[in-house]
Order: C-alpha cells, then structure tokens, then sequence
C-alpha cells in the first residue's frame, strides 16, 4: 500500500476523469458542481486510507517493540544459563579457569623453589620472597635433594591439626635467606612473578591470589620505585616486608 499522505489531489477537470465527471452531469449536476462531487469523494477515500495506514504503522511498531521485547528476555535467560554452567564449571576446575597473569613466556625449563617454600605455599603459609628470586631458585637447583637416605625427618602439623613425618629440608630455612624488606628492586620483581605462578599451582583462592599481585603491582608502579633518592625505595621495600 502507498502512503496515503503522499497523495495529491487530482484534477477531476481533466480528460481522464471524464466518465466519472459524466456520470454526475447525468444526475443533473453543473460541471463545476461535478468536480467538486468527485474531489469530495477523494478526499473522504484519503481520509479513510490514511487512518488505515497510521493504524497499520502503529501495528508495525508495537510488534516490533514486542520482538525486541522477546529477543532481549531470551537473551538474558540465555545469558544467565550460560553464567551459571560457567559458574558450575569453574567450582569443578578451578585450574582451568585462573586468569593468567601477564607476565613474559618463560623460554627456559622451569625451576623449581626449594622444598620448604613448596610445602609453606601448599599450607598457604606465609613465605618469604627470597626462595623466588633467581638466587633463590639457583640454590634450590644446587642443593636440591628429595631422598630420604641423606635427610632426617622432623615432625610437621598439617591444616587438619595431624601430625606426619617430612624430610627435614623441607621445614628448614637456608641460613642466607635475605628478609623481604632487604631485598633489591630487581629480586623483588622476579620474586613476585615467580610467587605467584606458585601460588596458583599449589591451589590458592583466586581472590588471595589477585590480592597479591594487586598489591606487588602497587609496590612496582609507585612513583617511589624509580625514585632518586634510595631512601624511598628502601620505604617501599621496608612496607611490603612488613606487611
């Protein structure tokens, strides 16, 4: 159907329109009174078919408002299924969805801590940055050990308040560990990324862990960290140890 607005009132006068104009010259109408009888007519047709078009328009958009309408439910619905598998399949592989964090690829084999930095992060105990360090790391390579036959065994409560037998080198502090708050700049950053792909794979919360690494990232972007002055640097590192 044209829009019925666009129209323009025809020239009943006209050649064209001659039968029609007969017809009421035939009733006895002047022509002037005939033109104007078939102009009348017009104008009551285009009145009736432009309230059919609005009508028709308004039916056009309250079905589509109703469409969006649906579309934007079954969306959320939608949505709100896909985050609650997403959720349920985070709780069964926890492993599988820690965001990794952004930090260079490691082209060399992995080196593992020491022993008894392993065991303290697997009890979600507290650690010192040192045995991350690539020092820390060199001497845990060094000196590594995981044979009963040249290592006692000392005596370990667990998180469940038992008691179980561990090499002893897994309990023990080296005697040159450095304390966090001595640490350099440059073994605190390699501390702290080492540290924390660590804490993820011995089965951190996700929040503790993203607690962490905001607060390194705070130490590392401070404006004290590039500082001159090496008294605010030694600031720095003296608040995260002590923290």
């Amino acid at each position: 159907m044209v829009n019925p607005n666009l129209a323009k009132l025809p020239d009943f006068a006209a050649p064209e329109f001659q039968e029609d104009h007969q017809h009421f010259l035939d009733m006895g109408l002047m022509d002037r009174q005939a033109v104007d009888a078939l102009a009348h007519i017009w104008r009551c047709n285009n009145e009736r078919d432009r309230a059919i078009w609005a009508r028709k328009q308004q039916e056009k958009l309250q079905a589509a408002e109703e469409a969006r309408q649906r579309e934007a439910i079954c969306q959320q619905q939608w949505e709100e299924e896909e985050a609650q598998i997403l959720c349920e399949e985070c709780k069964k592989n926890k492993t599988k969805f820690t965001p990794i964090p952004d930090m260079e690829v490691v082209a060399e084999p992995i080196i593992l801590p020491s022993q008894a930095a392993l065991h303290k992060l697997q009890q979600h105990k507290f650690c010192k940055l040192w045995y991350f360090t690539n020092e820390g790391l060199r001497e845990a390579t060094a000196t590594c050990s995981f044979s009963l036959d040249d290592d006692t065994l000392s005596f370990l409560p667990t998180v469940d308040r038992t008691i179980t037998l561990v090499p002893t080198s897994m309990v023990r502090d080296k005697a040159n560990v450095i304390e966090d708050e001595n640490l350099s700049f440059k073994q605190f950053g390699q501390a702290t990324l080492c540290m924390i792909a660590f804490m993820q794979d011995t089965g951190w919360d996700q929040p503790h862990v993203q607690m962490h690494i905001q607060f390194w990232s705070a130490i590392e972007n401070h404006k004290w960290h590039n500082s001159t002055n090496p008294n605010q640097q030694w600031a720095l590192l003296t608040y995260q140890g002590n923290l």
